[in-house]
């Protein structure tokens, strides 16, 4: 039996099961996951559609942007470790936000797709991935925008319990739009502070020095 491969394999997933979208955000995370232990870091860290990039580009306000965040910072200080440099990829990409339709991206997605597996997805099977993962991940996002329009309205409640929840919770979405960014760390040792900072910021720092024997290592493949 052909062994599949573990992106591949994930990909599938993506393809046969377009109407579950946290398990099509997983898988899709998961890609990228699989991406670094190939040492394709290139490809992790892409801004349009394809990496870290475009998962903290959409989950301003989620702790998977936060953790996207991290991952990208990882995989950037490796590169820098080992010389390898960030493709310029403007001559592939354009960016997402100039669409009005999943559909419409496929055409500038096509031209560079990580060397998938032609023997198991064709170029309509790479279209339904591409337009599956672009729909879970904006209505996710769509949904993430509402709930803090909804907060906001909350915090005018008349209602003290009501209101005083909608700031706690406000302020864990703010906080995390604060930390969710591209972060590019020189050393190990610049890696470790942006993660801690960012735990300081996200959860307080009685959470940092509870933990503070734990160490913040660089992912290796």
């Amino acid at each position: 039996m052909e062994r599949i491969k573990p992106e591949s394999f994930l990909e599938q997933i993506i393809q046969s099961n377009p109407g579950k979208p946290e398990l099509i955000k997983k898988a899709y995370y998961f890609v990228q996951k699989c991406k670094v232990a190939l040492h394709e870091y290139s490809s992790a860290l892409r801004r349009t559609f394809s990496g870290f990039q475009y998962i903290i580009q959409n989950h301003p306000y989620s702790f998977e942007g936060l953790l996207a965040s991290w991952d990208y910072a990882a995989v950037a200080l490796m590169m820098s470790s080992g010389g390898e440099k960030e493709t310029d990829e403007s001559t592939y990409y354009t960016d997402s936000s100039k669409y009005n339709k999943p559909e419409e991206l496929f055409v500038d997605l096509n031209k560079v797709r990580d060397n998938y597996d032609k023997s198991r997805f064709n170029p309509s099977d790479r279209k339904k991935i591409i337009v599956t993962v672009e729909t879970a991940i904006q209505n996710e996002k769509a949904k993430q925008e509402k709930k803090y329009d909804d907060l906001k309205t909350k915090t005018e409640s008349n209602n003290s319990k009501v209101q005083n929840e909608a700031k706690k919770q406000l302020k864990t979405m703010n906080d995390l739009k604060e930390t969710v960014k591209i972060k590019r760390p020189k050393t190990q040792s610049e890696y470790k502070d942006i993660i801690s900072k960012d735990i300081a910021k996200v959860f307080g720092n009685k959470f940092v020095s509870s933990n503070k024997k734990t160490t913040n290592s660089i992912p290796t493949a």
